[in-house]
């Protein structure tokens, strides 16, 4: 078999032993090798994947004996159960919809590849997951006050309304900080609209002129 990455590599791995019930621990590993064996020692079981310089890539050289340990028990909480593993699983989950609940993705893991992942695992992956997709909360804030600010410089007269003062915590007052409520803007061609606009009054879906 052939992999790109040594993290597809060990993904699959994690993957097999999900599937087989059993448990592995890495022998070797460097830039080029990765050996890992039963992490049982009466239990033979090892594989060897190696990167090759001519196909740039990883392959399994050899595989030795079937696992002859196995724990049904793992499948509940594997401890390779990895950020990378999870993550393959929920990845699209997050990517449709970002709001979609722990234990929601926790049942699709468990519906999709047969294992029970545990919330403590679940809850800081998709954190991962949804900032490699979307990046991070704080990042996104610091561009979107600059891209505000470059849309202001080409667009004069625009109003932008982006934050609302931190109410006060534990009765000390919080002043210097904002914390993001939302943001409204509107484009000065709009603005200057509004005085030809006619005024509506509706009630009930009756609309008054």
């Amino acid at each position: 078999m052939c992999f790109l990455t040594k993290q597809e590599v060990q993904h699959a791995l994690q993957q097999y032993h999900v599937n087989q019930e059993a448990n592995y621990k890495t022998q070797l590993l460097n830039p080029t090798k990765l050996i890992v064996i039963c992490d049982n020692d009466s239990c033979a079981w090892r594989c060897k994947a190696s990167h090759i310089l001519a196909s740039k890539q990883w392959e399994i050289r050899k595989v030795c004996e079937p696992h002859t340990f196995l724990n049904p028990s793992i499948s509940q909480d594997l401890t390779k159960l990895s950020y990378l593993l999870i993550s393959k699983s929920i990845h699209n989950l997050i990517e449709n919809d970002p709001s979609t609940s722990v234990p929601t993705l926790v049942a699709h893991i468990k519906s999709t590849e047969g294992y029970t992942a545990i919330y403590h695992k679940v809850g800081p992956t998709k954190q991962k997951v949804f900032e490699n997709i979307y990046d991070n909360w704080e990042r996104s804030f610091h561009n979107l006050s600059r891209l505000l600010q470059v849309m202001q410089q080409f667009f004069p007269g625009m109003v932008v309304k982006e934050t609302l003062p931190m109410p006060p915590q534990g009765g000390q007052s919080v002043e210097d900080f904002l914390k993001f409520h939302n943001l409204i803007w509107s484009f000065k061609p709009y603005i200057n609209e509004f005085q030809y606009c006619k005024p509506v009054v509706q009630v009930d879906g009756m609309i008054v002129w």
